[in-house]
């Protein structure tokens, strides 16, 4: 039942044309030859170089190369990311400690009212003393320390003096004042300094 393509094909010619006997599916998945080209053994197509039909698909996946270069990448962005991250936790850690001893500050007066009795800071943290005028022991984070100038005066009822002062933990330092009666303590503007 074959019939030659051109009639000048000799009759012994395998050359047929392509008959459509199953579904497009099953004609994707065989290895007969498409409509438009003859069938590979023809001596049509001996001249000419038929690419080979893929019989199954590629292996998914990512070459060597390709995994060496995304981490690359992203130990890059790591690296910009983590610097940042470590100088962001050390001003937050930094920032904690300077609210916490302005707390500290505030909370004077209502340790001289509880007293009964005034007291002078000049320095925190204040040395241990025994005399009439010494500030009690104050709650400070380790290497941080605070200068007044002029020495911050707390009265008995509570009301404290105007003075300025400046804290720091070794590698920045902070400027602030003390507003009176109530002992506000204001940071002042572009106070962090190192």
């Amino acid at each position: 039942m074959s019939m030659p393509i051109s009639p000048a094909a000799s009759k012994k010619s395998r050359c047929t044309r392509w008959v459509r006997r199953a579904s497009r599916a099953q004609a994707m998945r065989s290895a007969t030859c498409p409509p438009t080209r003859p069938a590979p053994s023809c001596p049509e197509a001996r001249g000419r170089r038929m690419k080979p039909r893929r019989t199954r698909a590629l292996p998914g996946g990512y070459t060597l190369l390709e995994m060496i270069v995304v981490l690359v990448i992203m130990g890059l962005a790591l690296g910009l990311a983590g610097t940042w991250m470590f100088s962001f936790i050390g001003t937050w850690r930094a920032n904690v400690h300077r609210d916490t001893i302005l707390g500290e500050i505030q909370h004077l007066p209502i340790l001289a009212r509880e007293a009964g009795r005034g007291f002078i800071v000049d320095a925190l943290p204040a040395a241990a003393s025994s005399a009439p005028q010494a500030p009690p022991r104050l709650r400070l984070p380790s290497g941080w320390s605070v200068q007044f100038d002029p020495p911050l005066r707390i009265l008995a009822n509570g009301a404290c003096s105007s003075t300025h002062f400046v804290l720091g933990d070794g590698t920045r330092q902070w400027g602030a004042s003390v507003d009176a009666p109530y002992c506000a303590t204001v940071l002042d503007d572009n106070a962090a300094t190192r």
